[in-house]
């Protein structure tokens, strides 16, 4: 994948993050639920 292509694929998830962070929480709250369900 080319570098600058990845590069505004960050910026643009991180200003996602950024912009709906409570969902953001939740979901990785979720994940991390998962993760330690399966341990």
């Amino acid at each position: 994948m080319n570098y600058l292509y990845k590069n505004v694929l960050y910026l643009f998830s991180a200003s996602l993050c950024f912009r709906k962070i409570e969902d953001i929480k939740i979901v990785c709250k979720d994940v991390n639920v998962g993760k330690t369900l399966k341990v």
